[in-house]
C-alpha cells in the first residue's frame, strides 16, 4: 500500500506527469503476444493502430493496481455553451477490452478510489469526453444532444483507444436529457461491478457480411437507379483502420452532382468490432443508427467531370490487360491495404471491387489502373480547389 499512498499524496491534487515515447516494434510484439487471438485490440494493433505516444504517471499507478483498462460509462447532456457529463458506472479490466476480467473485489476497488488513482482518472476522462463533445457537436451541426458514452484509459500510450459510439437520445424540449448539478458533473458516481455472470465472451469481430450492409445503409447507392441519369458513378473507399468515405458522381438534365461522405470520428468498422463487443449482437440496422455520416457537396467544372469519365473508360480498358497479362508466380501483399469499390451505370453497367494501397500513396505498377483512377478521383474531390458545402 505504501506506493499507492504516496500517489495519492504526490498526484492527487496536481497535473499529471506527460512524456512522449515512439512506439517500438518490439514493444507491440511483446503485447501482441498477451493478447488473445480475437482480441479487439490484437486487430487494431495488426492493421497498423497506435496511440498518441503520451504518458501520464497515471498508467505507471493503473499498472501498480493490475489492471491495464479503465472503462467508463458517462451520462451526458450537451449545448452549446455547456456539457454536463456524469460518470455512472466504472470497471478496472485486467487485460485490455476483455469485459469479463473486470476486478470485482471490492476491497481491491476499495483500495484504488483511497489512493487517489480514482479521482485521477475520472477528472482525466471528464476533460477528454468534454472536448470530444464540443467537437463532434460541431462536425454534426447539433445544438444540443443527449446519451452515453463508452471510452476507456489505457495504461499504455503506444495503444490505440478504441472507444464503442455513443448511445445518443432524444433529448427532452428544454435540451436535456435530466436534472444534473454543476456539483453531480464533477463528483464521481462509482458502481461496484460483481462477477459477470454469465462470463461474456472476448472481443468478437463483425462479420464482413454485416459490416458491408452497414455501409450500404449508412452511404446510399440510390443514384444508381435513377433512370433520369446520363451516367452515375459511386465509388467507395475502405481504409484499414482509417475512415471511410463514399463519392458519388450523377449527370441528370445537363447538369452535374457530386456528393462525398465520410464517416465522422474514424474507421467504421472499428466502430462496429466495438459495438459487437458489448452488445453480442450483429444487427445491421441497429449499428448503422449509431453511425455518423458528414454529407458534402462539392463543385467540379463540366469540363473535369467530362474529363473524368472518358479517362474511366481508357482506365477500364487498361484494367482488364492488366489482369489478363498478370504474373501467376507472383505473390503480392498490401499491407494496410485500401478497399476500392466502383459501381457504374450510364453507356454499360460495372460493378468491381480492388484491394490496393492507400489512397494518399502512389500506385504500383501492379495494381488496377481502375485503383489509381479512383484515387485522382479521390484527391480532385477533396482538394482545396473543390468548393465544398454541407
Amino acid at each position: 500500500m505504501l506506493g499507492f499512498a504516496l500517489y495519492s499524496s504526490q498526484h492527487a491534487s496536481a497535473q499529471p506527469q506527460q512524456t512522449t515515447q515512439a512506439p517500438s516494434d518490439d514493444h507491440i510484439q511483446q503485447i501482441l503476444r498477451t493478447l488473445e487471438p480475437d482480441n479487439t485490440l490484437r486487430w487494431a494493433l495488426e492493421k497498423g493502430g497506435r496511440g498518441d505516444g503520451v504518458h501520464y504517471s497515471w498508467m505507471d499507478a493503473m499498472r501498480q493496481f493490475g489492471f491495464k483498462q479503465a472503462a467508463f460509462e458517462i451520462h451526458f447532456q450537451s449545448a452549446l455553451r455547456k456539457n454536463d457529463l456524469k460518470i455512472t458506472a466504472i470497471k478496472y479490466l485486467r487485460q485490455y477490452y476483455r469485459y469479463d476480467r473486470a476486478i470485482a473485489d471490492a476491497t481491491m476497488i476499495e483500495q484504488i478510489r483511497a489512493s487517489g488513482l480514482e479521482e485521477t482518472l475520472s477528472s482525466e476522462i471528464l476533460s477528454r469526453s468534454r472536448i470530444f463533445l464540443i467537437q463532434q457537436n460541431h462536425d454534426l451541426g447539433l445544438t444540443n444532444s443527449c446519451g452515453i458514452l463508452y471510452v476507456n484509459l489505457l495504461d499504455d500510450e503506444v495503444l490505440p483507444i478504441l472507444d464503442a459510439p455513443a448511445d445518443r437520445e432524444d433529448c427532452k424540449p428544454n435540451g436535456t436529457r435530466s436534472s444534473m448539478s454543476e456539483t453531480q458533473t464533477v463528483r464521481l458516481t462509482s458502481k461496484q461491478f460483481d462477477p459477470p455472470s454469465p462470463p461474456l465472451l472476448a472481443a468478437r469481430v463483425v462479420h464482413e457480411e454485416t459490416y458491408h450492409k452497414v455501409l450500404d445503409l449508412v452511404f446510399p447507392r440510390n443514384v444508381l437507379k435513377d433512370q433520369n441519369s446520363d451516367f452515375a458513378f459511386v465509388l467507395r473507399y475502405e481504409p484499414a483502420f482509417r475512415a471511410e468515405s463514399q463519392i458519388t458522381i450523377v449527370a441528370r438534365d445537363g447538369k452535374i452532382e457530386v456528393i462525398r461522405y465520410s464517416a465522422v470520428g474514424g474507421s467504421i468498422e472499428a466502430k462496429l468490432n466495438q459495438i459487437v463487443q458489448r452488445t453480442h449482437r450483429q444487427d445491421a440496422r441497429r449499428m448503422a443508427r449509431q453511425i455518423r455520416i458528414q454529407k458534402e457537396y462539392v463543385k467540379l467544372s463540366p469540363k473535369e467531370i467530362k474529363l473524368l469519365h472518358e479517362s474511366f473508360f481508357d482506365k477500364l480498358r487498361l484494367s482488364e490487360n492488366t489482369r489478363l497479362d498478370a504474373d501467376k508466380n507472383q505473390i503480392v501483399i498490401t499491407a494496410d491495404g485500401t478497399s476500392y469499390r466502383l459501381w457504374y451505370r450510364g453507356e454499360t453497367e460495372v460493378q468491381t471491387d480492388f484491394i490496393g494501397s492507400n489512397i494518399t500513396t502512389a500506385t504500383r505498377r501492379d495494381e488496377s489502373p481502375l485503383v489509381d483512377w479512383m484515387k485522382r478521383v479521390y484527391l480532385k474531390v477533396t482538394a482545396p480547389s473543390a468548393t465544398a458545402h454541407r
